[in-house]
């Protein structure tokens, strides 16, 4: 685990937030933000959301026993689709962010020094899983990375997101309404994958698949 991953804390309400890439984590922060009284901006923008941040290796220190520590997670094969719709396919359609120039995502592009205007989804796949969690960017990296699992008090589903944030919601006295932000639009993610890569994703991705319960 690397010291560079942070999670959200509040010391208002006792929690530890190990927030994944590509799990609502978007949707979740606009409502943890609201909580805590924090005025709360979009990720892209150039203002950030004042959050309050602990290193992951930090946060097994016992002073934190008490803080309720929880994260979301997503089946890994449909967290890789979106990855692709939002930051490859998606990035065609926001020439006004402050991520994206030429129709790429600045990130990417200057990580992986790659065309992905071009990719297909096939491609991508290939690419990010051809490389190891520490070359990863954090939207495909590994979930269990971002959290430590052993310590955690809940985990929620992004396929049950709404059941599952009412649980945060009851657990913290948060009464506004969570809208799912920045949703990606695709179909099943089923139909994006043949036999083979399906069997590379789940290769790539075997610790989330076991620690979390998921099949494709």
């Amino acid at each position: 685990m690397s010291k560079s991953i942070k999670s959200i804390i509040s010391h208002k309400h006792r929690y530890i937030y190990f927030y994944v890439p590509k799990v609502a984590c978007t949707s979740i922060r606009n409502l943890l933000a609201i909580g805590d009284g924090l005025k709360w901006y979009h990720p892209w923008d150039k203002i950030q959301t004042k959050f309050e941040y602990i290193y992951l290796q930090n946060s097994n220190n016992k002073k934190y026993n008490n803080y309720f520590k929880f994260a979301f997670v997503r089946n890994p094969w449909d967290r890789l689709v979106s990855c692709y719709f939002d930051k490859v396919v998606g990035s065609k359609t926001k020439p006004d962010s402050i991520a994206i120039k030429n129709g790429e995502y600045i990130q990417f592009k200057k990580q992986y020094k790659k065309n992905f205007k071009t990719m297909t989804f096939p491609e991508f796949v290939y690419m990010v899983t051809d490389l190891d969690e520490k070359s990863s960017n954090g939207h495909f990296r590994s979930q269990y990375t971002f959290m430590n699992t052993e310590k955690l008090n809940f985990i929620g589903r992004f396929e049950q997101l709404q059941v599952d944030l009412n649980v945060i919601k009851k657990k913290f006295d948060l009464l506004n309404d969570v809208k799912h932000l920045l949703k990606s639009s695709h179909k099943d993610y089923k139909e994006y994958y043949d036999e083979k890569l399906k069997n590379v994703v789940a290769k790539r991705y075997k610790k989330d698949i076991k620690l979390f319960g998921y099949i494709f």
